[in-house]
């Protein structure tokens, strides 16, 4: 999972970096503008002189007037027709300011300077393939001209070209090795090559190069963290957090980095800071709260809300206005709606394992489903099955996120489906562009987006409860049936694994929680301890994420009372032997504040009762809605004194506890609403005619309750 999405590095000077995250120099003129001869005049002289210093000293409105004054008397001097574009341009007047540079590169056709500015306008306004050949010309009359090797890079990678872009910033931080900023641009391309090795080192010698660079020193930790190298990331999250204290990202980044290997010894103080420092915040004026730590650590969807409001703004700022990406129209003259289903995880994915039978039974007399994947490469059986099962399957991994709008756009999408959220990999930048009619989040993602580019977000009343849409910037779409879908079709290793091969005893009771780690906070696992010591001869069995976490586990436990051997860690495995196993446990333990979401189904499919507590945000309802939709309301809890006393009457009944599990597969395998697939598939169907329906109309996306049509779907 993610820990904060993708990188966005600050840019240098006053030109902000765009969706790539790339450092881009700022425009100096002064630097790559080649001194021209010009009339010998003291004022002429002096008034170049006010002008190049008035721009140096940021006073944009003296350096017009001297260029203006000067250009009166000289109206051919390149520099100064540059400079005044520059100004411009800094001042918002980009048309000027292009057809100014483009004046002085006229006059002017051997500077290379002038012909990099002029490129470095284009690249800033989107215009990399105009800016492309320029930038090539600058470096064939000046191989070693660095900063147009790496302005050739951010316009490479805005092409959707990280292969090449990656060859240029390699080039520009071999003519200039002491630049973090091309190492860092480096490290980007080799991200988006999803060449995860070489970005890490790449982004270490950035922050070898600049060791002060707060942003640099988080970034690399988030990139440790992907690595799974727990220890480096806290390393240099510590060295942010050093350097600026009240760095959220490195600080949200440290956390989850803990919380990945249940080292809960700074939990207290991180979590009551981060969430202070949340609720002080005002809009869209913090930084670096991560929406996913927050979701971890708190179960008020108010909080939710304000992280997911602050990240999302932060990210990508406001809604793009480009005339050539504004909304258009859904299409009138069809009856068959264009869906694009957008992700970065078609492959041995959780997300894959859940949608995949949704895609394959979709009613193509209503809707026609593209699958866009930008996510890392893989070649496996889930990944052949995702390209199969949509109409069109586009890989889009190469493209920088405008570009994959635009590819929508070609497309004739009518509906785009983000199943990514916050998580990892994540372009939310994406849908930013607004480059298509109507624009959803499902499934992926737990929450709100917490901008105002998603339309609706599609759920259930267990998840999102009528009181509770408040704190959703989206409309929500309530579908007749459980939100979450489930593949029936999954495969099942036909070799069950014996409890000695689980590293299980053949005779104790098995609690189990195979959630990710990082969703086990202290109090559950406190509650969870206090279980154990009231079933006798009872086990717990979690998922093994690394010895660190491991280690600190069952020290825990014996910290509470527990015997460390009374806790077994279940190795990962590919999914059919996972399946599998989970044969071999009694009752399922939830946590809380983020429910088990893929691994209750999981469990519910092979007949395996989940004991949840349900929480108040989403990701703490999710467990509810499954459970409500077999049949399982008993394994439903309020309160966590409720679930331990719950957890300890099943343990002691285990009669009970096996018909629960009875019923529970039973109402699984003859389509109880959890996996009713052909049903939800429906309900999408319905929601997306509702939702093009008021399009078409005219209307703006309102809350959509399509409870009303539950017995329509059946059909």
């Amino acid at each position: 999972m993610c820990v904060g999405g993708s990188v966005h590095l600050i840019s240098s000077g006053k030109v902000l970096c765009n969706d790539l995250g790339v450092r881009w120099l700022t425009l100096n003129i002064r630097i790559f503008c080649t001194p021209m001869a010009s009339k010998s005049n003291d004022k002429l002289d002096a008034l170049r002189a006010k002008a190049f210093d008035s721009f140096g000293r940021r006073d944009l409105t003296g350096a017009l007037a001297a260029c203006q004054r000067y250009l009166k008397q000289d109206g051919r001097h390149a520099n100064i027709i540059a400079l005044l574009g520059i100004i411009r341009f800094e001042q918002g007047f980009h048309a000027a300011a292009i057809d100014l540079m483009r004046r002085a590169c006229q006059l002017a056709p051997n500077d290379v300077g002038l012909r990099f500015n002029y490129a470095k306008m284009q690249t800033d306004l989107g215009q990399a393939a105009e800016a492309e050949p320029m930038l090539r010309a600058c470096l064939t009359a000046k191989p070693d001209f660095d900063p147009a090797a790496n302005l050739l890079g951010v316009a490479l990678l805005a092409l959707g070209r990280p292969a090449e872009a990656a060859t240029s910033f390699r080039a520009a931080s071999q003519l200039k090795p002491n630049n973090y900023e091309y190492f860092a641009n480096l490290a980007v391309a080799l991200r988006q090559l999803h060449a995860l090795g070489p970005s890490v080192a790449a982004l270490a010698k950035a922050c070898e190069l600049a060791p002060a660079d707060v942003a640099l020193q988080a970034e690399l930790g988030k990139a440790y963290y992907t690595a799974r190298d727990p220890e480096a990331a806290l390393r240099h999250f510590d060295i942010a957090t050093t350097l600026d204290p009240l760095n959220m990202a490195a600080r949200s980044g440290a956390m989850l980095t803990r919380l990945r290997i249940c080292d809960w010894s700074m939990i207290d103080g991180d979590r009551a800071f981060i969430l202070n420092t949340l609720m002080r915040a005002r809009e869209g004026k913090a930084t670096g709260i991560s929406p996913y730590v927050t979701t971890l650590i708190s179960n008020d969807p108010s909080h939710c809300m304000a992280a997911a409001r602050i990240a999302s703004g932060v990210r990508v700022g406001p809604v793009s206005s480009s005339p050539n990406l504004r909304t258009p129209s859904a299409a009138k003259d069809r009856d068959v709606i264009n869906v694009a289903y957008v992700s970065a995880d078609y492959r041995e994915h959780a997300t894959s394992y859940l949608i995949a039978e949704t895609i394959e039974l979709h009613d193509r007399s209503r809707v026609r489903v593209f699958g866009l994947s930008y996510g890392p490469p893989e070649q496996s059986p889930m990944r052949t099955r995702m390209e199969a099962a949509f109409d069109e399957f586009v890989d889009v991994a190469d493209l920088s996120p405008r570009l994959i709008a635009e590819k929508m756009r070609s497309l004739g999408i009518d509906v785009a489906v983000d199943l990514q959220g916050f998580n990892q990999y994540n372009r939310m930048e994406i849908f930013s562009h607004r480059a298509v009619p109507l624009q959803a989040i499902y499934l992926g993602w737990p929450g709100t987006s917490g901008t105002n580019y998603y339309d609706y977000i599609i759920a259930d009343a267990d998840v999102i409860p009528d009181e509770n849409r408040q704190h959703f910037s989206e409309s929500v779409v309530w579908l007749p049936c459980c939100y979450q879908p489930n593949d029936r079709m999954r495969r099942i290793s036909d070799t069950v694994p014996s409890r000695a091969e689980c590293g299980l005893p053949e005779t104790a009771l098995v609690f189990a929680c195979l959630n990710n780690p990082f969703k086990i906070l202290p109090e559950m696992f406190a509650s969870w301890m206090r279980i154990l010591d009231r079933v006798p001869g009872s086990v717990l069995w979690l998922l093994d994420d690394s010895p660190f976490m491991q280690a600190n586990l069952r020290r825990e436990a014996v910290a509470r009372g527990i015997a460390s051997d009374r806790i077994h860690f279940a190795k990962f495995v590919p999914n059919p032997e996972h399946l599998a196993r989970l044969t071999h446990i009694d009752l399922v333990l939830d946590t809380l504040p983020y429910n088990a979401h893929t691994t209750a189904s999981d469990a519910l499919w092979m007949g395996v009762p989940v004991l949840t507590c349900t929480g108040t945000s989403f990701a703490g309802r999710v467990a509810t809605s499954l459970l409500r939709g077999c049949g399982g309301s008993e394994l439903i809890t309020a309160t966590l004194s409720e679930y331990e006393t719950r957890a300890v009457e099943l343990a002691n009944d285990r009669e009970r506890l096996v018909a629960i599990g009875r019923m529970i597969k039973q109402a699984a395998r003859s389509g109880s609403p959890p996996f009713d697939t052909l049903r939800l598939a429906r309900g999408l169907e319905a929601a997306y005619v509702a939702m093009a329906d008021r399009q078409r109309q005219g209307k703006p996306p309102s809350h959509l309750d399509l409870r009303a049509a539950a017995d329509e779907l059946r059909r």
